[in-house]
């Protein structure tokens, strides 16, 4: 073990230096590391450690090692004053934690800005001029710090930081101040009060004599504020100087506080700590209270002002004795002051300045009270008023009772203070605000309980075990919301009643049973098989999805006959939202889809009026047409003749058709359709007759599943328990069930325009489900023809068909489409796609085949494998099919002659030889097949950006041009966008005279309003605002009146009307009056007022089709009622609406539409996201609040499910929902992915979003970045995004790089700490060099070659160039086609490959779509003799008919000197070789030959002169042509007409004699002609009936006639017979008399007709016999015939028939017959004897109009209003009413229109009782017949 030589070190008390004395001995001791001379020695530290009480110093933390936070490694010394550390209390580092430290270098502090959880360290000042170490710190008035500290050269250093200590002023030594030599630590403290009017500081020290620690001193310091800023702004005059003790006296370290009587506390050492002989020092710590007075040495006072009441006052200040003085009040807004009092309450002075002398110290008061204010009650009167009137209104009393108590207990209230003269305004405003917001709540109106109470006793504590575990879920839920709201009673609101029913039928609705076992399964109605109802199982029993937002709104097709238009549109617009691509608010045009299926014409009638089919739709769709937005081309249905949509128009669709099939397997398919796609379109033949009255059920029993149909609508729903009594009585199904109907009539039929049809509605028909996608660039097929039919053409086994297409571009074909109808609409198909397809066939190189089935009749899509096509390339399309019954189908349109052109398209048996559809004998059109491409290079944007730039500037063109303008903006827009848009400019181009009027300026608005008040309705037009328009607080007049209605079609296109005043005595609004089919869009209004009777922000009265997108905000005041966007309303569809009321709006405002019309329970309305603000409510619509940015209202807008679609239009601006203008972004949903939690917030018209406050923990901060990339408050978000947090700590900057695809140093920081700077290193990227960082995404200004802490966070841009090659093309040969320049990684163009005979161009030998080096790509080619490059030989061009197949085997082919075989080279096809005319002969390689060439040659018809004629004569007369069969043979062959020849008849109508002349043609050439003989027709007997000793005949009238022969005898051959001949065709009937009582007569009758001389006889009829009677009928009695009601059925008597006593039995002894006995009017009765009994009685009776039914019947103004059942038979009504019950001096009034089955009364007395009936009457024959009066019923009048 190592030794050292003991040594200690000691002082030596005796030696007055005060050094250490070192003592040595020679004994060796083990080695000490503390030794000085030890070989290992410990680095001696510093530990720095905090303790906290959180108790006021009662208890202690145990202590906490701050040294990791704040002391750097390398540091041997950081230590505190000792002394005080301070809290910052002005200025912006206001609670900052300091606390003075120094190490041997200088001194520093610490400081925490998280009330001391963690710690940072800042140096102190620099040290050049004047050392510091230990130091104290104080705050200076503003908030900056002031240091004092100990230095050398018995000095006392200072300096100043203006950012709460962490940088200070250099170091400079405090004139007139001194220290001992070795210094020594001082106290100073900043003083609570003023001094003198002044702040100040004290501080003690030692003042030092020599070195020594002596002559204590407390020093004054009064602060001078110079005027000047920084460091400079401070001057401290150290004024007053305190000397502790004698100048010898000890004084070391020490500590001063202000206590809280303001003594001045010092605590020190008492003695000399740098003296040793000191150091084991008594009672060296000594404590002492100093007054200021003691301190500066004279008598001071303190003058102590205080407050009370609401005000300030100046500081405490201490001064002389005898000083004047001066303190200061400074009273609150709304206080005023009083006056100064002393301490003993005694007012002083009344100014709030007060000026004396202080001669002691005091204390002085500032008195404070409220200023006195003229209280203003006007307002609470009103609402005292106001609140009068509502608890006398009826509807006061159906509010619930809590608030009808509140509202009582606030109206006695404001009643109290409105009499209370004394009443302050605070008093007055909180009453009367109380008032006003009970008030509000007066809405809460009492719920019906009744029908929650029976949903919820229904399945309350019922088994639910049936169900799926989450429908039964979501049906326990509403079942406990039901039990809350039931517990209320009579408290329970209507819309909670409303929402939790809605809330427990839709949980009803939804519940789905669980899985069930086979066994457990049970037939089905529409005989499903088990494993079909197990699959189907979780179908719920009703889906109604109106409340979902899949739905559109209600459409009215009105007069026209588009309900197939209407139809098909509803199913594609919820199909595209149940996919994500729109949302409920899409619209699609009507006329743009109808124009485009009939694009070709051929109608007689109007294409408004013909109907159409779920096919004319379909084909639009596939063919790219007719799917354009409804904003560029309306229905304005009375302007539908005028209507012209251009063939651009016709050509924009937003969408591409997948499929449209027809749907079966029952009702469970056509259910899982409709939940699927959101609706199926449904035919069936719609009778009012069979519609309830209130239009909300249909069943038809009449029907059958063959009948004819003449409607189409759209199904979204079923109800498998819909009551069959729902139906119309006397006409119910069997069953319950029913399809939720979505019709085409407007909003006034059934629930609001939907209706239910029964599943037992037997000719339903033609179920389509309809599927959209996204279209292609590129679509390809030929049009219908003229007359737009469609039909199929068959064969057994299989058929096929072809269309040929050229690529019109360098084109990818990936789709084809075709329709298929065949026999049962099952069929395999095979698609085959050919290139190099010549002009006679469609077969050419086969590039894919693709196989699969189809399940019904329909449209399809079929993806296939990629086939490039090159511009120009001709290529096919081959469709086959079979298997449909045996048998192949391909569907065509009609026989297209001018249509189509030779070698376009084809059919075919066999798939091998082709019939050309333009050839004479194919008797059909082009097959139905559509073919899909995509270009392959980028869609150009250049002739879009012409279009948009020529006519951006011109009237009419606004919404196309916008429209352009965001696709050209739109990066990722695809061709079908850019098509699209320039189809629309141009369509506009041609359409713009079909505009009406376009409005740009106040002076046009004017002027349409005044054209519309001078009768101009506009109906069938359209308007279009192109311009905002301010009008500047001017008064403007309402659009139409109740007279002069607005009728037409009125586009905003999004522009704002503003600052306007409207007022009306009636109907006011922007429009005051808007009927009939008047629609409104895309307006905004802002800052209007609108006052009248009827005020509505956009509509005063709206009784018409539509308002969509519309926004007010502004100030709407009605006398009978308001609404921010209607003020009355009757019909009403209202979709996409805002409403931002002002508070200042009357207070019966609704926030959208005021009232709904008394009669309007026929109109219906119905309401689609629409918003308002919480101003005022509405209860029929959506709300949310539209005052915050954040606000989710315009993003809701746009949106279904979370999803942003194309017909999103709504932004925010201003805090507000709106309407996006040119230029502006849609409302996007942004998430924020945060520390603590996801924070989500929308856009606003800017695109920027306002970034979430999130807190993080201290000494970090939060950076967001989105897809890896930095962004903030300026970043302009164009989609839904989502932006991700990150945790940076604070004392790093952050550096993000954006590599742009390369990958980055490790050498580059992403942080930086405080002065640490760094020159970048360079990224790498595969194929590129380097070219720089840059501080923007633009990669502009200048390259960034080093970044630093002071520079702040940034992000870095990485720049690139990329490496380039070169590709050259060649041909087989070696010769250059093509040279091109290609960045790394990118794709060459490749050009089009030389053609060369013998061989076929099959690809390039390299892959040229990813270029990384520099490479010849060249082509190949493999061989492919071509069979067209043959010489033919032997072919001959004419022959004659043989009956026989004609062919050619002589004809040779030879190829370059080679004659090739037939079967082994080539294939032989003859195409029409039977018939005579064109004959084709095609040539197919084979083998080592490929593709096709055709011959043509011609057969000659054959002479017809000697075939003969066969036929049958004479034929009877049947007053039509007859036409004799004619057989003609050729030989053994039976020619066929149509097909040989062509039958023509003449005189062969009439009797006498006709001719044949038979033509004939194609196979045979040549005419003959024939004679055949036509005789009168065959009689019938028609009725043979007895007669007293007689008969009587009736036998069929002839008009060929001349006259007839009735023969009658007793001898059945007629032997001895006689014969009355008629010379008249008019006699057709005859009574014989006067033969012998019951005997038995035989009757036969003929006619006869005399021609040119010769009579012609027919057919005697056959024989009948009759027994005479021997009983004269006529002399019977007729009794039990009286008037009868109308039923709607035959209406028959109980008739009694007596002869004499005896009662004769009907059917035995007579027969009766009834004519005219159905509808009102007479009826006639005849009673024909029978049997004994002969002879005729005949007897009338009148039918009357069928008993009325009042149906409603309620009071209204000094009238009534009436509805009573609408009678198809009768002409007209009668209403009787009376103020007597028995109706005498009753007045009537006549209704003379059978529809008008509603009337009002008005002109009566006010509040009286009347008794009204009703009755229909029928005018027939000039006569009139009444229908029996309706029960009675009384009302009162209003």
């Amino acid at each position: 073990m190592q030794t050292v030589k003991q040594k200690s070190s000691r002082f030596d008390p005796t030696n007055g230096s005060g050094q250490l004395v070192t003592d040595e001995t020679d004994k060796d001791v083990p080695m000490n590391i503390m030794y000085a001379d030890a070989v290992f020695k410990a680095l001696p530290t510093t530990w720095l450690y905090m303790k906290y009480s959180d108790d006021d110093g009662k208890t202690w933390s145990d202590p906490i090692l701050l040294n990791g936070m704040v002391k750097a490694e390398d540091s041997r010394v950081l230590v505190t004053g000792p002394g005080r550390g301070m809290q910052i209390k002005n200025g912006e580092y206001k609670g900052r934690l300091i606390v003075p430290v120094y190490d041997t270098a200088q001194s520093g502090i610490i400081y925490s800005d998280d009330h001391g959880a963690t710690w940072n360290y800042a140096k102190g000042p620099s040290t050049k001029k004047a050392a510091m170490s230990e130091s104290q710190i104080v705050e200076m008035p503003d908030g900056t710090l002031r240091v004092y500290a100990r230095s050398t050269g018995s000095k006392i250093a200072e300096a100043v930081s203006l950012d709460g200590g962490k940088t200070w002023t250099e170091a400079a030594y405090v004139p007139g101040m001194t220290q001992p030599g070795w210094g020594s630590q001082l106290s100073v403290i900043r003083y609570g009060g003023l001094i003198e009017g002044k702040p100040a500081l004290i501080m003690s020290t030692p003042a030092g004599v020599g070195n020594y620690r002596r002559d204590g001193r407390v020093k004054i310091g009064l602060i001078t504020d110079t005027g000047k800023e920084g460091s400079e702004k401070y001057k401290i005059d150290w004024t007053y100087d305190y000397s502790v003790d004698s100048k010898n006296a000890g004084f070391a370290y020490s500590c001063l506080s202000e206590l809280p009587n303001h003594q001045i506390g010092l605590m020190y050492e008492k003695y000399d700590s740098y003296n040793p002989a000191e150091l084991h020092s008594q009672d060296i710590m000594k404590y002492e209270e100093l007054s200021l007075s003691e301190l500066m040495g004279k008598e001071v006072v303190e003058i102590i002002p205080q407050t009370e009441g609401k005000g300030t006052v100046s500081q405490r200040n201490t001064v002389k004795k005898g000083s004047k003085i001066t303190i200061e009040a400074y009273p609150e807004e709304g206080y005023q002051f009083v006056r100064w009092e002393d301490e003993k309450g005694n007012p002083v002075s009344e100014q709030e300045k007060y000026t004396f002398d202080a001669k002691e110290s005091a204390a002085f008061t500032a008195v404070f009270e409220q200023e006195k204010e003229e209280v203003d009650k006007s307002h609470l009167k009103e609402a005292i008023r106001h609140a009068e009137e509502q608890m006398q209104d009826e509807k006061y009393q159906d509010v619930i009772p809590v608030v009808r108590e509140e509202y009582e207990e606030a109206y006695k209230n404001a009643k109290a203070i409105d009499e209370k003269p004394d009443a302050t305004s605070e008093e007055v405003e909180t009453a009367y605000k109380t008032l006003i917001e009970v008030g509000k709540r007066l809405t809460m109106y009492k719920g019906d309980l009744t029908e929650l109470q029976a949903a919820y006793d229904l399945y309350a504590g019922k088994d639910l075990s049936i169900y799926t575990q989450d429908s039964k879920t979501v049906l326990e839920e509403a079942l406990k919301e039901a039990e809350k709201v039931l517990k209320l009673g009579e408290n329970a609101v209507k819309e909670d009643v409303n929402e939790a029913l809605e809330k427990l039928q839709k949980a009803i609705e939804g519940l789905e049973k669980s899985e069930i076992a086979d066994e457990d399964l049970v037939g089905t109605d529409d005989g499903a098989s088990a494993y079909a109802q197990k699959a189907t199982a979780s179908l719920p029993a009703k889906y109604d999805p109106r409340s979902k937002n899949t739905l559109t709104t209600i459409k009215n097709q009105f007069q026209t006959g588009t309900c197939w238009a209407f139809a098909a549109l509803s199913c594609t617009e919820s199909n595209l939202i149940q996919k994500g691509l729109e949302n409920q608010n899409v619209q699609f045009s009507v006329p743009s889809l109808a124009l485009s299926t009939y694009a070709n014409g051929g109608f007689d009638e109007s294409i408004w009026d013909c109907g159409g089919t779920w096919m004319d739709s379909s084909l639009a769709m596939a063919a790219h047409r007719g799917l354009c937005y409804d904003e560029y081309e309306p229905f304005v249905s009375d302007g539908t003749e005028a209507t012209i949509v251009s063939e651009e128009k016709k050509g924009v669709c937003e969408y591409q058709l997948n499929y449209a099939s027809t749907i079966t397997g029952g009702r469970n398919a056509i259910k899982n359709k409709i939940k699927e796609l959101g609706g199926v379109m449904v035919s069936y033949y719609a009778d009012d007759l069979y519609m309830t009255f209130d239009n909300k059920s249909y069943y038809d029993p009449e029907t059958t599943k063959y009948s004819g149909i003449n409607h189409a609508v759209s199904v979204v729903g079923w109800d498998d328990n819909y009551s069959k009594s729902n139906f119309l009585a006397g006409y119910q199904p069997k069953k319950n069930g029913a399809w939720l109907v979505k019709g085409s009539w407007g909003v006034s039929g059934g629930t609001d325009g939907y209706y239910w049809i029964s599943y037992e509605e037997a000719e339903m028909t033609d179920w389509v489900a309809f599927d959209l996608t996204e279209s292609c660039d590129n679509n390809y097929h030929y049009p219908a023809n003229k007359d737009n039919s469609i039909f199929y053409v068959s064969n057994e086994n299989k058929m096929s068909g072809a269309d040929v297409f050229t690529a019109k571009k360098d084109e990818l074909l990936d789709k084809v489409g075709f329709m298929y109808l065949g026999y049962t609409g099952k069929a395999d198909y095979t698609v085959q796609v050919y290139t190099s397809v010549s002009d006679s066939t469609p077969v050419g190189i086969l590039e894919c085949e693709v196989s699969g089935k189809v399940q019904s009749d329909g449209f399809y899509t079929v993806d296939i494998p990629d086939v490039e096509l090159d511009e120009g390339e001709r290529y096919s399309v081959v469709m086959t099919f079979s298997g449909d019954d045996g048998s192949g189908y391909v569907t065509v349109y009609g026989y297209s002659d001018g249509v189509m052109k030779p070698g376009q398209a084809y059919i075919s048996n066999d798939g091998d030889s082709w019939t050309d559809v333009t050839d004479k004998d194919a008797y059909t059109g082009q097959p139905i097949i559509f073919a899909y491409t995509d270009d392959i290079d980028k869609s150009d944007k250049s002739e879009l950006e012409t279009l948009v730039a020529k006519y951006e500037k011109e009237s009419g063109y606004e919404r196309e041009v916008n429209n352009g303008k965001k696709v050209i903006a739109d990066e990722n827009a695809s061709k079908n966008d850019i098509t699209n848009a320039k189809l629309l400019i141009k369509a506009k181009a041609k359409e713009i005279k079909e505009q009406s009027l376009v409005i740009k300026t106040a002076t046009d608005w004017k002027n349409f309003a005044k054209r519309v008040s001078g009768g101009e309705s506009f109906a069938g037009k359209r308007v279009v605002l192109e311009k905002d328009i301010d009008f500047g607080g001017a008064k403007i007049s309402a659009v139409g009146t109740a007279s002069k209605p607005f009728c037409g079609y009125f586009d905003g296109n999004g522009h704002v009307l503003k600052n306007a005043v409207i007022q009306n005595n009636s109907y006011a609004g922007l429009f005051g009056y808007a009927e009939d089919r008047a629609q409104i869009r895309d307006l905004s209004a802002e800052k209007i007022t609108v006052s009248g009777k009827y005020a509505g922000g956009i509509v005063g009265e709206f009784d018409a089709v539509s308002i969509q997108r519309c926004t007010f905000s502004g100030t709407v005041k009605g006398t009978s009622s308001a609404g921010g966007i209607v003020g009355k309303a009757g019909g009403l569809t209202l979709t996409e609406c805002a409403s931002d009321l002002a508070k200042s709006s009357s207070s019966n405002a609704k926030a959208m539409v005021g009232s709904i019309d008394n009669d309007a329970f026929y109109y219906g309305q119905q309401y689609a996201g629409c918003w308002y603000n919480g101003n005022f409510s509405d209860s029929k619509v959506k709300k949310t609040a539209l005052s915050n940015v954040t606000s989710s209202a315009a993003y809701s807008l746009n949106t279904v499910g979370g999803k942003q679609t194309d017909s999103g239009r709504w932004t925010m601006a201003g805090g507000k929902a709106r309407l996006t203008r040119p230029g502006e972004q849609a409302s996007h949903k942004i998430t924020f992915e945060a520390p603590d939690s996801k924070h989500y917030a929308c856009t606003d018209k800017d695109g920027k979003v306002k970034y979430p406050a999130v807190k993080v923990q201290s000494g970090y901060a939060l950076k967001w970045y989105k897809n890896g990339i930095a962004v903030d408050a300026n970043t302009v978000y164009t989609a839904d995004s989502t932006v991700k947090a990150k945790l940076v700590e604070a004392k790093f900057v952050t550096v993000d790089y954006v590599l742009n695809g390369g990958t980055n140093s490790m050498g580059n920081p992403e942080y930086l700490s405080k002065g640490e700077s760094v020159t970048l290193s360079e990224p790498t990227k595969e194929g590129a060099d380097f070219a720089g960082w840059y501080d923007n995404a633009a990669l502009s200004g200048e390259r960034i070659e080093s970044i630093s802490y002071s520079g702040g966070a940034k992000t870095l841009y990485a720049a690139w160039k990329p490496y380039t090659y070169n590709v050259t093309f060649v041909d087989k040969d070696g010769k250059v086609i093509s040279q091109q320049t290609v960045e790394y990684g990118k794709s060459a163009k490749a050009p089009k490959a030389p053609a060369m005979k013998g061989l076929r161009f099959t690809g390039w030998d390299k892959d040229y779509k990813n270029v990384t080096e520099d490479m010849t790509v060249t082509a190949e080619y493999s061989d492919s003799k071509l069979i067209a490059d043959c010489e033919i030989s032997g072919f001959k061009n004419s022959f004659t008919y043989t009956g026989k197949n004609i062919e050619q085997p002589d004809v040779t082919l030879t190829y370059e000197g080679k004659a090739l075989k037939e079967g082994v080279d080539y294939t032989v096809y003859y195409k029409t070789n039977l018939n005579a005319g064109p004959a084709k002969m095609t040539f197919v390689g084979k083998g080592e030959y490929r593709g096709s060439v055709a011959k043509s040659f011609t057969i000659q018809p054959k002479d017809a002169s000697k075939v003969k004629l066969y036929y049958a004569t004479p034929l009877s007369f049947t007053g039509k042509e007859i036409t004799p069969d004619v057989l003609i043979k050729d030989g053994n062959k039976t020619l066929e007409r149509y097909i040989d020849y062509m039958v023509m008849y003449f005189s062969n109508v009439n009797v006498g004699t006709g001719k044949i002349t038979v033509e004939f043609y194609g196979n045979y050439k040549g005419k003959q002609t024939v004679s055949f003989v036509i005789n009168p027709a065959k009689q019938q007997i028609q009725v043979l009936e007895t007669r007293y000793k007689g008969f009587f005949v009736d036998f069929v009238q002839k008009g060929s006639a001349t006259g007839y022969e009735v023969q009658y005898g007793t001898r059945s051959d007629f032997s001895n017979a006689s014969t009355y001949r008629s010379t008249t065709n008019k006699t057709d009937k005859m009574t014989v008399l006067g033969l012998g009582a019951s005997k038995t007569y035989y009757v036969r009758v003929r006619s006869y007709t005399v021609k040119g001389g010769k009579t012609y006889y027919g057919n005697w009829s056959d024989a009948k016999s009759i027994v005479t009677a021997k009983t004269n009928f006529a002399n019977a009695k007729v009794s039990g015939i009286s008037s009868k009601s109308f039923t709607g059925k035959a209406i028959t008597q109980k008739i009694t028939v007596k002869y004499g006593s005896k009662t004769l039995k009907n059917g035995t002894d007579y027969t009766v017959k009834y004519s005219a006995n159905t509808k009102v009017g007479t009826a006639k009765v005849t009673i024909t004897g029978k049997g004994i009994y002969g002879g005729v009685i005949t007897k009338s009776f009148a039918i009357y109009p069928a008993k009325q039914v009042i149906q409603k019947l309620y009071g209204t103004y000094a009238g009534f209003f009436i509805d009573y059942a609408q009678k198809g038979s009768a002409t007209g009504y009668e209403i009787s009413y009376s103020q007597r019950s028995d109706f005498k001096g009753a007045k009537s009034v006549k209704v003379t229109n059978n529809r008008t089955d509603k009337k009002t009364v008005s002109g009566l007395a006010r509040y009286q009782k009347y008794y009204v009936r009703v009755r229909s009457y029928t005018v027939k024959g000039g006569k009139t017949y009444n229908g029996a009066w309706s029960d009675k019923k009384w009302v009162y009048t209003q």
